[in-house]
């Protein structure tokens, strides 16, 4: 649903471990400040991905409604 990069998906992981953004910098060989977009892409990726997913079911009643049967 989210397309996260692979560097994105190695911050996340990362981030889930220890929540220090210097950590997570050292560990991967770059600053904190590219440590802190990449979480911010991921939080919108991810933001998008539920929003959808929360339309999709809102709409999935009036989009595929359930037959009813007469007996």
């Amino acid at each position: 649903m989210c397309n996260l990069s692979k560097r994105e998906k190695e911050v996340l992981e990362l981030c889930l471990l220890c929540a220090d953004d210097t950590v997570v910098a050292v560990r991967l060989g770059i600053s904190p400040k590219t440590v802190a977009n990449l979480k911010t892409r991921v939080r919108r990726k991810v933001a998008k991905a539920k929003k959808f997913l929360e339309s999709v079911k809102k709409y999935r009643k009036v989009l595929y409604p359930e037959r009813k049967y007469k007996l």
